[in-house]
């Protein structure tokens, strides 16, 4: 997977760009196109999950995170209640 430092930088700045241009998709908005439920609001609500740990998704989440990846969940956690609102509303 050729993982490393540089690697995960770069992994950590695309979340971050990623997220934020959801986040600025939806102000105002219910839904990423249209306003009705899509594939679009399906995929980026499926790959956020692990960042927000919906109840609905279909599995028990860890109760417990490594430090590293709970502070990158609380740094996101401001910008993806959508994806809990999603998977209440749509699963």
């Amino acid at each position: 997977m050729n993982i490393n430092e540089e690697s995960a930088k770069e992994s950590s700045e695309l979340l971050g760009k990623t997220t934020n241009k959801v986040y600025l998709a939806l102000q105002g908005e219910k839904y990423l196109v249209g306003d009705r439920f899509s594939c679009a609001d399906l995929a980026s609500a499926a790959l956020l999950a692990p960042l927000c740990k919906p109840t609905k998704y279909g599995l028990d989440w860890p109760q417990k995170y490594p430090k590293p990846l709970t502070g990158i969940i609380a740094a996101y956690s401001g910008r993806l209640g959508w994806v809990n609102r999603v998977y209440k509303s749509h699963r």
